[in-house]
């Protein structure tokens, strides 16, 4: 038996000492040699190391725990036909009633309803829509808007608008790339408008009027312009300011997209898609000015599903006053602005004024959970004088922030959820100087 023992412990230390086997070389099933390490795959490894916690912190803490609960709740019947009627399209056509609501860190929150009929109105692309909503007895907003597509025109169709809205939340800094966040201002902004447009989607032609009144406001005990004014954080009252200005406006839209789904936002194609808007606009007693405002945009999806998504988009906004009307006679509210959900989330409405503005964006969009949608957007832009004239890289101002929304759900009926800061001029430090939450259904509105 001890001999046994030995003889075993010897061929065991023999083995180890022995030099492993030779690796066998890797099958060239394709006649190719194997691809080099490059600096990418090295990239996307580190990466993929350093965000591993990350990763499975996602995956664990929140996608899995999710996929559960919503797997749970979607083979409900209730819970199901409720989603239908809230988020999708309905089963049949007939006029819709959709809830509305948003909130906007620092803003007044409105909620509201809108009654929508498309299929199955008069006659196929036509429309009709009532949207209804307030934030308390001092801010409300009331819209309508009726289509009527002619059969048999290639889409010919014609239709009116009206809106109503009042609220006394609105932010004024300044007017020019340079204005500082510490110079934000409250007034109240009210505006009654009517519009007349015929022409098809691509191209379509519009008259419209309208009457805007501002005045002060000191919106959760913020200063008004006249206090910005007074202690020298904004230079002058702006054109247009504490009084009723009349518009009228003649133009013509433009709308062209390489894809066939062109008012969806759910197209799984790639595409292009340009959308421009060139109108003439006077106001009484002021004098009477062109704007123009262009979006190129670009969408890649990453994958067959269409579940990965790549959005560019480039915007850029010129008003350009007649000969006889002065830059500083423009009212503040008919400049170019940037800001909102349209481009640089990070700043609110109407963060920058001026002559003209440019932004650029891109939203990079991918699945978290069953149902749920991610969106990183980053950006940049800024306002700046007639057409462009002091556009540097330096006077640019940054944008970044995330989202989550609902996935697969109608365009008018999705819920999100996002948060994005911006900054200051990129040669001034670009110090973030905003935030932004936003949560709302109904994005539309």
């Amino acid at each position: 038996m001890r001999a046994a023992l030995l003889a075993l412990a010897l061929l065991t230390a023999s083995l180890a000492q022995a030099d492993p086997p030779p690796k066998r070389p890797v099958p060239a099933y394709d006649g190719r040699a194997q691809a080099p390490t490059t600096a990418g795959d090295v990239a996307r490894t580190t990466l993929r190391v350093l965000l591993f916690p990350i990763r499975i912190v996602i995956d664990y803490g929140v996608r899995w725990p999710l996929g559960e609960l919503i797997s749970a709740v979607e083979n409900v019947h209730g819970v199901r036909r409720a989603v239908r009627n809230l988020f999708l399209r309905p089963p049949t056509p007939t006029l819709t009633f959709v809830p509305l609501a948003f909130y906007d860190f620092g803003f007044q929150s409105p909620i509201g309803l809108r009654a929508v009929w498309r299929r199955g109105f008069l006659s196929p692309g036509s429309s009709f829509a009532v949207k209804l909503g307030t934030g308390g007895a001092d801010f409300w907003r009331g819209d309508f808007g009726l289509v009527i597509a002619v059969p048999q025109t290639h889409g010919f169709r014609f239709g009116v608008e009206a809106s109503a809205r009042r609220r006394p939340d609105q932010q004024f800094f300044g007017i020019g790339p340079r204005s500082p966040h510490a110079a934000r201002a409250r007034y109240l902004h009210a505006r009654f408008g009517v519009l007349a447009h015929l022409g098809w989607r691509e191209l379509s032609m519009f008259a419209a009027t309208a009457v805007t009144f501002t005045a002060a406001s000191y919106f959760n005990g913020g200063p008004s312009i006249e206090d910005r004014v007074a202690t020298g954080g904004i230079a002058a009252l702006p054109a247009g300011y504490d009084g009723l200005v009349g518009t009228e406006r003649f133009g013509a839209t433009l709308a062209l997209d390489t894809r066939e789904a062109y008012d969806s936002p759910e197209v799984r194609e790639n595409g292009a898609r340009l959308d421009a808007l060139v109108e003439r606009v006077r106001a009484r007693d002021i004098g009477h000015w062109l704007h123009v405002d262009a979006t190129l945009g670009i969408a890649l999806r990453l994958d067959p599903p269409g579940e990965y998504k790549l959005d560019v988009r480039l915007r850029m906004e010129l008003v350009e006053p007649s000969t006889s009307l002065a830059d500083d006679e423009v009212p503040f509210f008919e400049l170019a602005t940037i800001g909102g959900a349209r481009d640089l989330r990070g700043l609110a409405n109407g963060r920058g004024r001026g002559l003209s503005a440019a932004a650029l964006t891109v939203d990079y969009q991918w699945p978290l959970a069953a149902w749920l949608d991610t969106t990183l957007y980053v950006g940049a832009g800024n306002v700046y004088d007639g057409r462009f004239s002091n556009l540097t890289a330096g006077s640019l101002r940054g944008s970044f922030g995330m989202g989550l929304s609902l996935a697969g759900f109608s365009y008018e009926r999705q819920i999100e959820l996002w948060a994005a800061v911006g900054t200051d001029p990129f040669d001034e430090g670009a110090n973030v100087s905003s935030f932004r939450l936003v949560f709302g259904y109904s994005r539309d509105y």
